[in-house]
């Protein structure tokens, strides 16, 4: 099952959202190695976990969280623009109809079992539904260039938004892909099996939350607890 989590909310979905900040640090921390000041205690988080963010998380049979993605707007504070402006040649997209894909991450031990391919196309799958019902044209991301295999493989249409560069080690790109109903038909032919539709979207709400174990405002989000994995070497995801 696939959740959207926004601060409408994410009274009733914090959890989510705690074991998505967990397998994120699983995934950029002890996996790949990312030094993140605000990662702590086994969660990782950044300044643009605020309550504009909306998470999308995919969950197995037994609810738990095997994969995730943040979506931003790139008319408010986002990644490639405050961080990695250099990756935009042409400029970095502000636009209402333009997001950012974020934290794209798949649990590498659940991965073990379904395949990481499987779990990554589920949530391109949740990008493309989301997009539609948004009514968003395009989505951006600073990734890892391995994930220009599975966006292709997938059958997603997306561009360069300039050169590569290496960053520790890895070769990081800007990418922008289409969102439409083409690609929605294709990447559902290349799921394993039926996949369930995403719940509507969540209502405009509370803006800023305070919750035992997780707190949501304009500043940050501080996740709760959720247990370790193994690691699949394979996988690259969006930054």
């Amino acid at each position: 099952m696939i959740r959207i989590i926004t601060s409408a909310n994410i009274a009733c979905n914090a959890h989510y959202v705690a074991a998505f900040a967990a397998l994120r640090h699983r995934v950029l921390v002890e996996r790949l190695g990312w030094d993140m000041p605000l990662a702590a205690k086994g969660f990782e988080y950044d300044r643009f976990d605020t309550s504009n963010a909306v998470y999308l998380v995919v969950c197995n049979e037994t609810d738990e969280v095997v994969a995730g993605a943040r979506l931003l707007k790139t008319t408010q504070p986002c990644l490639i623009g405050d961080c990695f402006p250099e990756l935009a040649a042409g400029g970095v997209p502000a636009c209402e109809k333009v997001w950012e894909v974020t934290r794209f991450v798949v649990d590498p031990c659940a991965a073990r079992e379904t395949g990481h391919r499987a779990l990554g196309t589920q949530l391109v799958w949740a990008l493309q539904s989301y997009g539609l019902m948004a009514g968003l044209n395009q989505f951006v991301s600073v990734s890892y260039a391995g994930m220009e295999r599975l966006l292709k493989s997938v059958g997603c249409r997306f561009r360069r938004l300039g050169a590569p560069r290496a960053i520790d080690g890895r070769v990081v790109v800007g990418l922008s892909f289409d969102i439409a109903e083409d690609i929605l038909a294709k990447v559902e032919g290349r799921l394993h099996a039926p996949i369930q539709a995403l719940p509507a979207l969540p209502k405009p709400g509370l803006q800023s939350l305070a919750l035992p174990g997780i707190v949501v405002s304009e500043e940050t989000v501080v996740a709760g607890q959720c247990t370790g994995t193994r690691q699949d070497p394979h996988f690259m995801p969006m930054l």
